[in-house]
C-alpha cells in the first residue's frame, strides 16, 4: 500500500487538450497515461475514434465541503431563473404560469433560514414573475463566486459538498430541464438546454461525480432568427438517458411537481428496465497546447484517478 500524496507540482511539460464527442474534456500532460476500452495509452498516442473509459461512481460516498442542500437549491435556482436587483439583493424567480407550490415553499423556508429583516414579506409579483430575495441570498451567492455578471457554475460551486451538489443540480433542472420521450417509444431522456457552454460542461462534471453520465450536443447555431425577428445565440443541450436518467432521479430528482409527474408518466409502462451504455466515450480530438505548468498525482492502492470524468493512471502506476 502507498499513502496518497495527492497532487504535487511536476514542472512545465508538453500538454494536450483531450476532447470526447460526449463533451468530456481535460488538459493533461502529453505523457499522461489514459485508460482506453482495450489498454492504457499515453494521451499523445490517442487518436480520434479511440474509446476512453469514464469513471463509474455508482457507489460514490458523500463528501464534505461548503454548503448545505438548501444552500445549493437557492444558488441553483438563482443561476437558473434568478436575478440581482438594487440594494445588494439577489432574487429567486418563478414564472407566473408555472409557479409550483413545493418549489416556492422550499425556497421561502431556505431564504428565511438565512436570516431576514422585520420588513421581509416573502414572495411578491412583477409583470410576469413571482420573486423572493434578500441581501442574505446575495451574500450566500457571493460566497460561491456568483455575482452580477457572473451568474454561472463557478469553481467554488464545483468544490462544494455532495449535499450542495444535489440541491444545486435539482434547482437547475427544475428551472431549465425537461423530459422527452416515452418508455414505449424511442426512450426517455432528461435534458438541460443552455447558451452557457462552459457552465453546461461544469454541470456535466458535477453530474459525473454523482455517478450520472451525460452527453452534450449542439442544439442550434447562433444567428437563427426567432419569430420576434431577433438573431438567437448558440445553444447547447445536455442529455441524460437510460440507467443514467434513472440514477439522476435517485440522486438528484425534481422538486418541481409537474416534472416529477412527467417522469413518472413517461416511465410508467417500462417493461425491460433502463438500458446501460458502456462506460466509455469516443475521442474527438487531441490537440497540443505547448509546455504548461503540470502536476503529478499519487493515489493509494488503485493508482488511478478521475480527470473531469476520464480515468487516468497516477504517477506510481506508470
Amino acid at each position: 500500500m502507498t499513502l496518497s500524496e495527492g497532487f504535487f507540482p511536476a514542472g512545465p511539460k508538453p500538454t494536450v487538450e483531450l476532447i470526447t464527442r460526449d463533451g468530456y474534456r481535460a488538459n493533461i500532460g502529453a505523457d499522461q497515461v489514459v485508460r482506453t476500452a482495450t489498454s492504457w495509452l499515453t494521451a499523445q498516442k490517442l487518436r480520434a475514434g479511440d474509446k476512453v473509459v469514464l469513471s463509474d461512481h455508482d457507489d460514490v460516498a458523500p463528501w464534505n465541503g461548503e454548503g448545505s442542500e438548501a444552500n445549493g437549491y437557492l444558488i441553483g435556482h438563482l443561476v437558473g431563473d434568478g436575478t440581482f436587483g438594487p440594494g445588494g439583493r439577489a432574487y429567486c424567480a418563478i414564472w407566473d404560469n408555472d409557479g409550483d407550490q413545493p418549489v416556492s415553499e422550499y425556497i421561502e423556508r431556505a431564504i428565511r433560514d438565512l436570516g431576514v429583516g422585520p420588513t421581509f414579506k416573502g414572495w411578491f409579483s412583477t409583470s410576469n414573475q413571482r420573486r423572493i430575495g434578500t441581501k442574505g441570498l446575495a451574500a450566500l451567492a457571493r460566497d460561491f463566486g456568483i455575482v452580477r455578471g457572473n451568474k454561472t457554475v463557478t469553481s467554488h460551486v464545483e468544490r462544494s459538498s455532495s449535499d450542495f451538489y444535489r440541491g444545486f443540480l435539482r434547482a437547475l433542472f427544475d428551472t431549465d430541464g425537461h423530459i422527452e420521450g416515452q418508455s414505449t417509444g424511442s426512450g426517455v431522456s432528461i435534458r438541460l438546454t443552455w447558451i452557457d457552454l462552459d457552465g453546461l460542461r461544469a454541470v456535466q462534471r458535477m453530474l459525473a461525480r454523482l455517478g450520472v453520465r451525460s452527453v452534450i450536443r449542439d442544439c442550434h447555431p447562433a444567428g437563427r432568427e426567432s419569430f420576434h425577428g431577433y438573431a438567437s445565440q448558440a445553444s447547447y443541450r445536455l442529455i441524460i438517458t437510460g440507467a443514467n436518467a434513472a440514477r439522476f432521479i435517485r440522486e438528484v430528482g425534481f422538486l418541481d411537481r409537474r416534472k416529477a409527474e412527467s417522469w413518472t408518466e413517461a416511465t410508467r409502462d417500462m417493461r425491460r428496465g433502463f438500458y446501460r451504455k458502456p462506460c466509455t466515450a469516443e475521442v474527438k480530438s487531441v490537440t497540443p497546447l505547448g509546455d504548461r505548468p503540470a502536476y503529478g498525482v499519487s493515489v493509494a492502492d488503485v493508482h488511478s484517478y478521475d480527470a473531469n470524468g476520464i480515468v487516468m493512471r497516477d504517477c506510481d502506476g506508470q
